[in-house]
């Protein structure tokens, strides 16, 4: 055999070869591809197979069918179904948009007999919408069903008390009695008398604003770790312990309650609660009422007593617990024709609040602008970068589209070209040209890149070591697309980001009844584009924003600093007079700028430069001490602006003091103003002064603290407390603003010979 015939005999023998090895490892590589193609397809068969055996059962939303618009509420469902399958909840629910929002809690085993209840936390946007709720074993949707939500405005407080205290449910009915039958209730009772039965989920008690127990009340300690992270966050506590006493020192709650039960007396006289109730009645007692022994750490003697408060109020966090002695359910306080006035005192409840309210209607109308969160809304979803037009300029553009289009083409062509049937060509010129020249306007007038502005409210309680944030940020978007942000609070400022409260971040939305606002109505319109919350609640995927649009977010995150983590040292003393004594030091990153000292009705500033006339900043490791010739004036005369100027009578000799007032502004656009507003509402006279609501950032506001021995050091600080990523880059670095309020404790001074 010759090369040729060799070199041909090689070559048709690996062709042979290749030929008969191809089918073998096609063979090979299908048998695969076929498994898994059959468990593909059998999955949804055995999903299926057990969505026959599965049971959905009490889908409940808020406390009882009860929740809030724009706050985080519980939500639970009983699933049944075989034992050993893995399935999770997934809810759909519009956002103030539209949009629907996705949360997936889970996943839970079932066991085959008994129902297992999942619970997590939405936020509903609108006042009438829909839920979807999905049962899944991913991939597939095992169970659905569709659920009607009827949230409440923010102006209707939330009171969660045992059905057998009349007190707090005529206090009820006298506020609700006050608004029109066609309004929204002032307040709504819930009933609390099985604590047990509450969702015990992160968040799910934020919309609560009142929580009454009695001193008999069963609480476990899991619901005892919720309630005390819930009155941290700003909640409202009120124990009844009366006869109780025994009972309460068992319980939970007296491991951390501020205010000490050391056991039980008789009382003859309950005469010192009458000064809390001006008209009221003589209390009559005709037998010794049985009532607790208080003792009082730090904070407020609302009644005081011969033994010991009657009424006590204590700081704990940013929220205060409130203690009653006696009974308010039975004995002589029952019969008390103050007891209506006294329940709403302890529910730190003004009772005129709506009918200030009410007054500032006509002022709401023409702004547009009826509460506090819209001005935070507006003064973050606005951009350097883009050039806002004005109703009266856009107007201006279409008519001189519209002579365009009319009056000049006509000229045009009928006297100067005379030409009519020129009009064919002229008048789409005039559309192209309309067309061309407003999309250069908007691109000129828009951003071309991402942008973000972001606001922070960071508290530090300095009794507990423990801060509590929220944030806003608003996106521009120069596109439509997608995006994935996420939150986290800043380790660099020393917020422990990797503790148990990781945050949480979702939507936010002006509380107005306009236009992408929270107060209208409307359902789940699966037409619009869904986003997605991550399980850990700190990220939201696949956000949907159209070209030059934005969104505002916001975020919340509560927890301890970071290990090694010094805010503040202080040593502040009342000496007697509602005056402050000692000293006081911030290791924060950064000095505080355009700083106050609040204390009671009295407000420290800060000394200024002689030269600039500007205040100088709290710098870091600085001593400061407010007594001496530290500036001070009454803490509502400085919110409210007001001064005092000699003005000459016009008719005889000598001078007049006029007092000034300056008017809150509802179009404010001021960070500082709208922060310190939101900080000190009812100092400032709420909306008697601001024409306002603050319903929605209610818990922001810190004024009740100032009469329980708590100072607040208001200021701003050149440091971001929260970071976000926009599609995993950092955004609002450059335009930002961080406010830090800082919560003090305050020891009263001890007399001496």
């Amino acid at each position: 055999m010759n090369k040729a015939d060799s070199a041909s005999f090689a070559g048709g023998d690996c062709e042979s070869r290749s030929t008969e090895v191809r089918p073998q490892n096609v063979r090979r590589q299908a048998i695969p591809l076929l498994i898994a193609l059959c468990l593909w397809i059998l999955t949804p068969a055995v999903s299926l197979a057990h969505a026959d055996k599965l049971t959905v059962d009490n889908v409940t939303v808020g406390f009882s069918g009860t929740c809030r618009v724009g706050e985080w509420t519980p939500i639970a469902v009983d699933v049944t179904g075989p034992a050993g399958l893995s399935v999770s909840l997934r809810v759909t629910v519009p956002d103030a948009d539209g949009n629907p929002a996705i949360s997936t809690f889970g996943p839970a085993t079932l066991d085959g007999h008994e129902p297992r209840t999942i619970v997590g936390t939405i936020k509903p946007g609108q006042l009438q919408s829909e839920a979807r709720i999905e049962i899944v074993a991913e991939p597939t949707v095992l169970a659905s069903e569709t659920v009607a939500i009827s949230a409440l405005p923010h102006s209707t407080r939330l009171w969660a008390i045992p059905d057998e205290i009349p007190g707090f449910v005529d206090a009820a009915d006298s506020l609700n009695a006050r608004r029109a039958p066609s309004d929204a209730p002032a307040v709504r009772l819930l009933d609390v008398s099985d604590v047990g039965q509450w969702p015990a989920a992160p968040y799910a008690w934020a919309s609560l604003d009142v929580i009454v127990l009695r001193g008999s009340t069963t609480v476990s300690p899991a619901h005892s770790k919720m309630l005390r992270r819930w009155v941290h966050e700003g909640g409202r506590l009120i124990l009844l312990i009366g006869s109780e006493s025994e009972a309460y020192l068992e319980g939970p709650l007296a491991e951390w309650v501020p205010i000490e039960v050391s056991g039980q007396l008789e009382l003859r006289d309950l005469g010192m609660l009458r000064p809390l109730v001006p008209r009221s009645g003589t209390i009559r007692i005709r037998n010794p009422v049985s009532a607790a022994q208080l003792n009082l750490p730090a904070g407020q003697i609302l009644a005081p007593g011969n033994n010991g408060p009657l009424l006590a109020r204590a700081p704990f966090g940013f929220g205060s617990c409130t203690i009653s002695a006696v009974d308010l359910h039975d004995g002589p306080l029952a019969r008390w024709d103050g007891l209506v006035d006294l329940s709403l005192l302890m529910a730190e409840t003004d009772a005129d609040n709506t009918a200030a309210l009410t007054q500032s209607d006509s002022e709401i109308a023409l702004t547009g602008v009826s509460h506090l969160l819209t001005q935070v809304i507006s003064s973050v979803d606005r951009f350097d970068s883009v050039a806002a037009r004005s109703h009266w300029e856009v107007i201006g553009w279409l008519l001189l589209y519209l002579l365009l289009v009319g009056p000049i083409d006509y000229l045009l062509v009928h006297r100067l070209l005379r030409r009519p049937h020129w009009t064919w060509v002229t008048l789409p010129c005039w559309v192209v040209a309309g067309a061309v020249g407003g999309t250069i306007l908007a691109q000129n007038s828009n951003a071309s890149t991402v942008e973000a502005r972001q606001l922070d409210v960071w508290d530090i309680d300095t009794a507990s070591g423990r801060s509590r944030l929220r944030s806003w940020v608003s996106i521009f978007s120069p596109e439509t697309r997608r995006y994935e942000v996420a939150f986290a609070p800043n380790n660099a400022v020393g917020l422990n980001s990797g503790s148990n409260d990781a945050g949480r971040i979702a939507w936010a939305a002006p509380a107005e009844e306009g236009f992408r606002g929270q107060y209208r109505s409307g359902g789940l319109q699966l037409g619009r584009p869904s986003y997605r919350y991550s399980p850990e609640g700190q990220a939201i995927e696949n956000l949907p924003l159209n070209v030059w649009s934005s969104k505002v977010l916001t975020a919340d995150w509560a927890g301890a600093p970071a290990p090694q983590t010094d805010w503040i040292a202080s040593d502040l003393v009342d000496d007697g007079t509602g005056r402050l004594q000692g000293t006081l030091t911030h290791h924060l990153p950064g000095p505080i700028e355009e700083w106050f000292l609040a204390y009671g009705n009295t407000v420290y500033l800060p000394e200024e430069n002689r030269e600039t006339g500007e205040t100088l900043p709290l710098e870091p490791d600085a001593l400061w001490q407010p007594g001496g010739a530290i500036r001070s004036r009454m803490l509502k005369g400085f919110l409210t602006g007001v001064t005092l100027a000699l003005v000459k009578r016009q008719e005889g000799t000598g001078e007049d003091v006029v007092r000034n007032r300056e008017s809150y502004d509802p179009l404010e656009r001021d960070p500082y103003r709208i922060v310190r507003m939101l900080s000190f509402y009812e100092n400032a006279g709420g909306a008697d002064y601001a024409g306002l609501s603050n319903d929605a950032v209610r818990q922001l506001d810190l004024s009740h603290l100032l009469d329980l021995q708590r100072a607040i050091l208001f200021g701003r600080i050149d440091r971001t407390a929260a970071t976000y990523t926009i599609d995993g880059e950092s955004a609002g670095d450059d335009a930002r603003e961080t406010f830090v309020r800082i919560v003090l404790p305050v020891r009263r001074a001890v007399a001496t010979d």
